[in-house]
């Protein structure tokens, strides 16, 4: 009798085991068979187990009334929703997004007489991600639609003035362009940091050979291959430096400069090793 509650509680705990366990036990006297329990569990925690059984119960009713008061809420919300609400919720998903929805809805105005049937205006929306209410579907479709069917472009003029003093529109405008800002700075940067490259590489050449030195052009790309790897570009010529199969080695793609002037790589397509790049005594052809 007194053993019945410790099986069901470490077979209502869970334990996939727990009926093989006290399976093995059935010839065993109730006294080494609480031993045993007991090396399980400690004392307390089966003084507690009903209590926090009961709490776990309570937290889960709790949250399941939380769930449904919101759903309640939205549910409310949804229900008071006008027009213009549904206006400026579309525009600011569109305005966040940078998607513009005419050309979808024109694509799919297949008799082009400015008209959507009603799985076509749903359409456009799913196309871009965006997932109205089955309500808000409701109220689109009863304001702009005739006997023809959705008149789209009457809907994107109301899309366009739709109030421009709504909080929603006017932060998802300001988003658009803090990022249109960012993408020029970056551009920006990434100039600046080609042209410095550029003028620390001139300048590291002219530091280690003479202004007047004569040299070819096959060696002047060897020795960019010194200083960089990337693409050189501009009144020098185009090629491309790559790492080669190990530290040793530059890979030089290149297309050869045809009037023999500036920066080029002669055609040549392979690996140079660290040697034939650095060495200055070796020979012009050891590369």
């Amino acid at each position: 009798m007194g053993i019945t509650p410790l099986r069901r509680i470490i077979a209502e705990s869970n334990f996939s085991s727990a009926y093989v366990v006290c399976s093995g036990f059935e010839n065993i006297p109730i006294e080494e068979e609480l031993e045993y329990f007991q090396k399980l569990f400690e004392p307390k925690d089966l003084e507690d187990w009903p209590r926090q059984r009961e709490e776990e119960m309570r937290a889960d009713a709790a949250e399941q009334a939380r769930l449904a008061n919101e759903r309640r809420i939205a549910e409310e919300i949804q229900s008071r929703m006008t027009l213009g609400d549904v206006l400026k919720e579309i525009r600011t998903k569109t305005e966040q997004r940078e998607i513009c929805l005419k050309p979808t809805a024109a694509r799919l105005d297949r008799k082009k007489n400015g008209h959507l049937t009603e799985d076509d205006m749903r359409e456009v929306f799913i196309e871009h991600c965006i997932f109205p209410t089955e309500r808000q579907y409701r109220i689109l479709w009863n304001a702009y639609k005739d006997e023809t069917g959705f008149v789209y472009k009457t809907f994107f003029e109301d899309l366009k003035n739709v109030d421009y003093k709504s909080p929603e529109v006017i932060a998802a405008a300001k988003m658009k362009a803090e990022k249109e800002k960012q993408q020029i700075e970056q551009e920006r940067q990434l100039l600046d940091e080609q042209e410095t490259n550029i003028v620390e590489i001139l300048g590291k050449i002219k530091r280690k050979f003479l202004p007047d030195t004569k040299f070819s052009g096959d060696c002047v790309f060897k020795i960019f291959t010194k200083f960089a790897v990337g693409q050189i570009v501009g009144g020098f010529g185009v090629g491309t430096i790559q790492s080669g199969p190990d530290d040793n080695a530059f890979l030089l793609v290149g297309g050869p400069n045809e009037d023999g002037a500036g920066i080029h790589s002669g055609g040549i397509e392979g690996y140079v090793t660290r040697k034939n790049v650095f060495d200055e005594e070796e020979s012009e052809d050891g590369g």
